[in-house]
């Protein structure tokens, strides 16, 4: 389940350098995320409040939409929160 993780915070990773690069936002969404997945894990997008998020938006000067993107799979269960302001990504 951490490796799955880790592909998540690489398909952010590279939105916020092609934004970065490009001055425009790029938007990720749960389809766009599914793609650096294997089939199988489900995903679901939610603001910190738990009010559900149907994209995370990357900005040009690196910030994120704040954000939990929770993975699922069977029993196992990990969430990857991302900060507004640094657009920093951990797994909680």
């Amino acid at each position: 389940m951490l490796f799955r993780s880790q592909r998540l915070r690489v398909a952010i990773h590279d939105a916020e350098l092609h934004s970065r690069g490009s001055g425009e936002t790029t938007v990720l969404d749960l389809d766009s995320l599914s793609k650096f997945l294997p089939t199988g894990p489900h995903l679901a997008l939610s603001r910190p409040d738990g009010t559900a998020l149907e994209e995370l938006t990357v900005f040009p000067d690196g910030s994120v939409t704040a954000a939990h993107t929770d993975v699922s799979e069977g029993s196992q269960h990990l969430t990857l929160v991302t900060s507004a302001l640094t657009g920093r990504v951990r797994v909680q």
